[in-house]
């Protein structure tokens, strides 16, 4: 091999290694998220994944970054959004609805989660189509609404109780009621009538008030 052969196969592999690790470099990373694949979220309570792009380790670091997130269907994936980083400014496509920028290098995935979202999202680079990172998100019953029947068994039980009291009171208070003048009837039909000599002897009296009163 001569001298201008052996110059241009050197300068082919530092190209290509030049290329390799310029691919390379550019790394998708995740703000506070824990290191398991799946994460378990309560319905109705916010799905929240923030995440950004470091590219310290690239040779020249290139200006433009396309964040893809799809989510994994049974026989499909499906487009969730497109986050677009550069120059120090952060954009996210028409058709992403569940993301935005936080600032100018940081994007989320933000929303409240219902049953439809459980399943597997991917982050990767659009323009090297590799995938950075899958998380599974498991959507669960949120936990206060386990017990939500419990106050309503308690008051419906309370509200029964206060009938059947009301329902006792009122018929003890007629029943006291009816017996006293029940008595009161039974003491007038027992009553005898005066005698010949008790209505004499009240005449007398009469006539000796009326004689008195006339003295």
């Amino acid at each position: 091999m001569n001298t201008g052969q052996s110059f241009i196969l050197l300068s082919v592999c530092a190209v290509g290694t030049l290329t390799s690790d310029m691919t390379q470099c550019s790394k998708i990373q995740f703000l506070g998220l824990p290191d398991q694949d799946t994460i378990t979220v309560e319905n109705g309570k916010k799905l929240s994944v923030t995440f950004y792009v470091i590219t310290h380790k690239c040779r020249e670091q290139s200006s433009r970054k396309v964040i893809q997130l799809t989510k994994s269907e049974k026989n499909f994936t499906l487009h969730v959004c497109r986050v677009i980083l550069e120059n120090q400014t952060c954009g996210v496509s028409g058709s992403s609805f569940h993301c935005r920028c936080l600032n100018g290098t940081v994007a989320q995935l933000h929303k409240m989660a219902t049953f439809s979202d459980e399943g597997t999202y991917g982050w990767f680079f659009a323009d090297k189509n590799k995938l950075e990172r899958n998380i599974t998100f498991h959507i669960i019953p949120a936990s206060n609404t386990v017990n939500f029947a419990l106050p309503v068994s308690v008051a419906v039980l309370f509200a029964v109780f206060f009938v059947v009291a009301a329902a006792a009171v009122h018929w003890t208070v007629r029943g006291k009621r009816q017996s006293g003048e029940r008595g009161n009837f039974d003491e007038v039909m027992n009553k005898q009538p005066p005698s010949k000599d008790q209505l004499m002897f009240r005449h007398c009296e009469q006539d000796i008030s009326f004689y008195d009163e006339v003295q």
